[in-house]
């Protein structure tokens, strides 16, 4: 679908690059439902090392690539760097896959087919919003640059969501337990700790900013990115809500309610299509970051 929707739409980007790109994801795939197991197991550490190893072979493998090949070998090390992150997956995970071993019963697949389609309906709605910001900025403004600032201030914004997100659901497979032992005190606790932690990085992240921001971003993007510092300003406040949501959406999980997940997203998504606009239209990137 990546592959056929890309040569169609963007006819003008290099074929092979969009086919190294599209093998990226599929092997993506397989790596991540293998991380997953480490996540039911309790096991959270090596679960989180998977997004860890994808996003730091990156720059093992893409840079080197960008420099001997441009964009197409971008790509291909892109493909590289999800290719070494299944292996060490693999390695992992070894002695749990037998294929003599699997048993597909439909019956007994359901109940969870039903429930694991209402969250894959809840991760297309998120990143609808979180990746179409950058296409919001250019077609209200059609200025490249405003599109840099904000993308820039999405990537980090989007890095610490990461963060937080895995930092509640790490504690999930924790919760269910309890919830199955029927260890109350002991869940309310844990809930009430993990909100603790959460909050606490999305202050840390919001003083980081403000403190350090107006010299760090000029240092590393240089002086013409200086606009990305006050975009970041709003990305970091919006950490301090979501740090209080991500724990919820794992009591959601924890109680068997995606409904209220599906919901959460799709009004996320439809207040920033609905408040961007016009917020665009009156404050550029920034307004894009307040949206």
């Amino acid at each position: 679908a990546f592959l056929g929707l890309t040569t169609v739409w963007l006819p003008d980007l290099d074929a092979w690059a969009l086919v190294a790109v599209s093998a990226a994801i599929l092997v993506r795939a397989v790596s991540h439902l293998l991380f997953a197991l480490f996540l039911g197991l309790n096991q959270a550490a090596r679960w989180g090392a998977g997004e860890l190893l994808s996003r730091s072979l990156l720059l093992v493998f893409v840079l080197p690539g960008y420099v001997r090949g441009g964009f197409r070998g971008a790509c291909v090390g892109l493909l590289l760097a999800e290719v070494a992150t299944l292996a060490i997956a693999l390695g992992w995970t070894r002695s749990m896959l037998s294929l003599a071993r699997l048993r597909i019963d439909p019956r007994t697949l359901g109940p969870y087919l039903r429930v694991g389609l209402v969250y894959f309906a809840v991760n297309l709605l998120l990143i609808a919003f979180q990746a179409s910001g950058e296409s919001l900025v250019r077609l209200v403004t059609h200025d490249y640059a405003s599109v840099s600032y904000f993308g820039i201030a999405n990537s980090i914004h989007l890095s610490a969501v990461a963060a937080i997100q895995q930092l509640s659901l790490a504690f999930a497979a924790l919760l269910i337990t309890l919830r199955a032992q029927r260890a109350d005190a002991a869940l309310r606790e844990g809930l009430r700790r993990l909100v603790s932690w959460t909050a606490a990085a999305g202050v840390s992240a919001v003083f980081a900013v403000l403190l350090l921001g107006p010299d760090l971003i000029p240092l590393v993007l240089g002086r013409s990115f200086e606009p990305v510092v006050s975009t970041l300003i709003p990305m970091t406040l919006a950490l301090l809500p979501l740090a209080l949501s991500s724990v919820a959406s794992v009591v959601a999980v924890t109680h068997d309610r995606p409904g209220a997940l599906l919901l959460g997203a799709g009004l996320r998504l439809a207040v920033f299509w609905g408040a961007g606009p016009f917020l665009v239209v009156r404050a550029g990137s920034l307004g894009a970051c307040l949206a």
